[in-house]
């Protein structure tokens, strides 16, 4: 069954530790096991990676309208600094079974720090308030959880930011802050006309849902089968600070993609390959090109990219800046697909082998092949036959 994570920011903004109290709150739903108990899980893997003894509670709130969650993180927070974080993010990262998630975990944190070097206007920056190990349980937490309720596509709602002013270790800041202006400007997150004053949006919340946004970006009908919210520690007069996730079914043999498409004649070989490198990192779901002949006679290439349909802007800008190309055609495409599943088959030799499993068959991550293939000196070929026939390494 796919599943769909839809996150209702639009009541009061959101922020690392709400998102990750609703997570909780649908993880309970779907496997029965007690809230506490989850979040023990995640504070387990944060605090073997970065050595820090952290505690936190969950409690369940009830306003009368909304059931949630709200974390509570004891003792002080302790600053990591960016190397740390980032090692300890990297480190926790690969003990991930899916591709996805990884993606989100370094976007994510990359962006904030990227976000503190423009406001800034510096290098070296320190993060403040955002150095401590709570960022690393916020970020890893909520990617963690993710990748345990299998979500495949996520939808993010207008998103209250709040105005007015907050106190930091900068001084007294305009809302929203610097940070999060630059993500929000950056990743084009929608926003809603600020109604409550104070800091609705935080920088780690606002990072959080633009990586998600990107990288598991989609939308489409659902059938709803969890709700939970996740309740911040801030209080508004008028309203809960909640943030709403919903976790639901879609159709997964179905969708409606966007092909992008240009012919060209004026590129090299290098330049071409590189491109379609580019695209592939930046959400591409494939990248295509043949030859073909043009006017005049010239010989030259269609390329051919596959996108979701929310990607359609952002990467016909990048197919325009790496091939230089002044045109591109844009249609969209219906296409039938498999459902499948993705599962860590083995560990050898420290090397996570994945398998793809469809609906008549399955297939073996070939990147841990070649990861398995410079440890072993096998080659990918070898090691996938030696894999089917059991063979020991």
């Amino acid at each position: 069954m796919a599943l769909h994570l839809d996150i209702n920011a639009s009541i009061s903004g959101c922020s690392g530790d709400m998102l990750l109290a609703g997570l909780i709150g649908l993880w309970h739903q779907q496997s029965g096991i007690p809230e506490s108990e989850l979040l023990q899980q995640v504070l387990a893997h944060v605090v073997e990676v970065t050595e820090v003894d952290i505690s936190a509670t969950i409690e369940p709130v009830d306003t009368g309208l909304l059931r949630g969650y709200r974390i509570d993180l004891g003792g002080e927070d302790k600053f990591l600094g960016i190397r740390r974080i980032r090692s300890s993010l990297e480190t926790l990262g690969r003990n991930l079974d899916s591709e996805l998630p990884q993606r989100v975990l370094t976007m994510a944190f990359e962006t904030l720090v990227e976000g503190e070097k423009v406001v800034h206007g510096v290098e070296d920056v320190h993060l403040h308030e955002l150095g401590t190990v709570d960022t690393v349980l916020d970020l890893f937490g909520v990617v963690y959880i993710i990748e345990k309720l299998g979500v495949e596509t996520v939808s993010v709602h207008p998103i209250e930011t709040g105005s007015g002013r907050v106190k930091t270790s900068h001084g007294i800041i305009p809302v929203p802050a610097p940070v999060t202006q630059y993500i929000l400007s950056r990743s084009k997150l929608l926003t809603t006309q600020p109604s409550v004053v104070g800091e609705a949006l935080t920088p780690t919340g606002a990072t959080l849902l633009a990586a998600i946004k990107e990288v598991f970006g989609g939308r489409g009908s659902m059938v709803w089968n969890h709700t939970s919210a996740g309740f911040g520690t801030k209080t508004f007069e008028d309203r809960s600070n909640a943030v709403i996730l919903r976790l639901g079914s879609t159709s997964q043999t179905r969708s409606t993609v966007t092909i992008l498409e240009t012919n060209l004649d004026d590129i090299s070989g290098e330049h071409l390959g590189h491109a379609s490198t580019v695209l592939m990192e930046h959400g591409a779901l494939d990248v295509s090109y043949s030859p073909v002949f043009m006017k005049k006679n010239r010989p030259g290439w269609n390329f051919r990219v596959i996108v979701k349909n929310e990607d359609t802007d952002r990467l016909s800008q990048l197919i325009m800046k790496y091939t230089g190309t002044l045109g591109i055609r844009v249609y969209q495409q219906d296409r039938h697909i498999s459902a499948r599943t993705s599962s860590t088959v083995k560990t050898i030799k420290g090397v996570r082998v994945r398998m793809k499993l469809g609906e008549y068959g399955g297939k073996y991550e070939f990147d841990d092949l070649v990861k398995l293939s410079e440890v072993t000196g096998y080659s990918p070929l070898e090691l996938e036959r030696f894999l089917k026939e059991g063979d020991e390494l």
